[in-house]
């Protein structure tokens, strides 16, 4: 078997990734707005800020990417079930032999996807499953009253966890502080915790720990 040599250049190989989106409602939460509700672009774009932060050390930016993670981890399970219960619903009424097609939009809206962070693909995921949920919601509803299972009451809520997700980075304020300037009470310290707050001090130490450990 006659061999070809190739050449290939791993930092050349650039992902594509790419999301379908068939409702307004999900459209809406990815658009978002930087002077009034964040979507998942500006969510995107202010995560990248806190997690160079953290990386620089700013223990704020530490406490708020550990809080977006588990935040994350909760919707994610929270909208499975969600999508399970009424995924049920659907299956039993195929028992009966009604069959319930979920609707896809003829022309979705499809966004490429290039973002900096895990946490911001993480997000972009919940939002094609809540953009599924949405559609599962409004084809039940049209079945009328189900005693078992609101659905639009379940998307709604869905909706209002993700934009407090959204919503999270604006917590955190630029301040150039580190964990050093904490548990040394500089000035810039001080006048962090003023802002935002006081931190355990374990908890200090253990991120100062862990940024050694990296640069190590």
């Amino acid at each position: 078997m006659e061999q070809v040599e190739t050449q290939t250049n791993a930092k050349r190989l650039t992902p594509q990734w790419t999301m379908q989106l068939h409702t307004q409602v999900a459209q809406r939460l990815f658009v978002g707005s930087w002077n009034r509700r964040f979507g998942l672009q500006q969510f995107a774009a202010s995560m990248k800020r806190v997690c160079d932060a953290a990386q620089a050390d700013d223990p704020y930016a530490h406490v708020l990417t550990l809080q977006v993670d588990e935040q994350i981890q909760k919707l994610y399970a929270e909208q499975q079930q969600d999508i399970i219960q009424l995924e049920d619903v659907r299956d039993q009424f195929a028992q009966r032999g009604v069959q319930i097609v979920v609707p896809e939009n003829a022309a979705p809206w499809v966004k490429p996807l290039r973002f900096s962070t895990p946490m911001a693909y993480q997000a972009a995921f919940l939002l094609v499953d809540f953009d599924y949920l949405v559609r599962l919601s409004l084809t039940l509803k049209g079945v009328g009253d189900l005693k078992t299972v609101k659905p639009m009451a379940l998307y709604q809520a869905m909706k209002k966890e993700l934009l407090q997700l959204y919503a999270l980075p604006r917590q955190w304020r630029v301040t150039g502080v580190t964990c050093a300037d904490l548990l040394q009470r500089t000035a810039k310290g001080l006048q962090a915790e003023a802002l935002l707050g006081v931190l355990p001090r374990v908890l200090l130490e253990n991120f100062k720990v862990n940024q050694l450990a990296l640069k190590l």
